[in-house]
């Protein structure tokens, strides 16, 4: 299942992890970020903000998370799968704009690639966007992403100490379980 997005939603990365957090929280809840400035002296101090607002309800948030799981397990984002960690997420690809001019380009995109990690409890939301990416080797979000994302989401959790939830078969290909 796929759904046209649009080119005219323009969202810093924080946004967009933000957003996207409601979706890795049991609660719906958006994950408020925190700003780390230094202090002096090689200290840091954390700019603690409120608790967020439920903004999915639970009932909605089971079947998005199975959709977007979906993706990555049998859809645009296979690429991104783990042999680890399964995890869900949304791609992105969208022609870039003509500078000072109006329209998009044809034959330039940024693609892009979100997901939380593991698909259960998750632990962490990656984001990934690639602009201009090399024509070359793809330019979908699923394909030139997601595998950015997929490495990325192996080292953390691995760092974290978060168990492998699920094993490879002989080949080295992830042994995939549907939770449909």
């Amino acid at each position: 299942t796929s759904v046209a997005m649009g080119h005219e939603i323009a969202v810093t990365p924080i946004q967009m992890v933000r957003a996207f957090s409601a979706f890795a929280r049991d609660d719906g809840t958006m994950v408020q970020p925190r700003l780390v400035m230094p202090r002096g002296g090689g200290e840091h101090g954390v700019d603690r903000t409120g608790a967020s607002a439920q903004v999915i309800d639970p009932k909605v948030l089971a079947v998005a998370r199975d959709a977007m799981l979906g993706v990555v397990e049998e859809g645009t984002a296979r690429k991104a799968q783990s042999a680890h960690y399964r995890m869900f997420g949304k791609t992105g690809t969208a022609e870039l704009s003509v500078p000072g001019q109006r329209g998009y380009d044809r034959d330039r995109y940024v693609a892009s690639f979100i997901a939380a990690a593991p698909a259960t409890n998750p632990r962490l939301v990656v984001l990934c966007v690639i602009d201009d990416p090399d024509k070359r080797k793809g330019h979908f979000g699923g394909s030139i992403a997601g595998p950015v994302v997929r490495d990325v989401v192996d080292d953390a959790l691995q760092y974290l100490g978060v168990p492998y939830d699920q094993a490879e078969d002989k080949a080295g290909t992830p042994k995939v379980a549907r939770s449909r």
